[in-house]
């Protein structure tokens, strides 16, 4: 057996034939996973899809805040951080 053999993101086929003997049970899990985003909430009264929403949200403005919005800047600031973590250049 290879490492992630049932990792659905490696071979999604072998991850549905670990949980289930019918080969479209992943549409079944799919369709769970998307009701519970709907339905289920949360203390804070938000749906799992409105948490996930808002955790993006406030990642992409610290992501911004960092390294700037797009284009170069961000590109050079990004790795301006990267290569100073790597290389301990301060």
């Amino acid at each position: 057996m290879q490492i992630g053999q049932f990792c659905p993101l490696v071979n999604e086929s072998n991850c549905t034939q670990f949980i289930s003997d019918d080969p479209h049970c992943i549409d079944e899990i799919y369709q769970i996973a998307a009701e519970v985003g709907v339905s289920f909430e949360g203390p804070d009264g938000q749906s799992l899809s409105e948490a996930l929403e808002s955790k993006i949200v406030e990642l992409t403005e610290q992501f911004e805040a960092l390294y700037g919005e797009s284009g170069d800047v961000m590109w050079n600031n990004l790795l301006k951080q990267y290569f100073s973590d790597v290389y301990e250049i301060h």
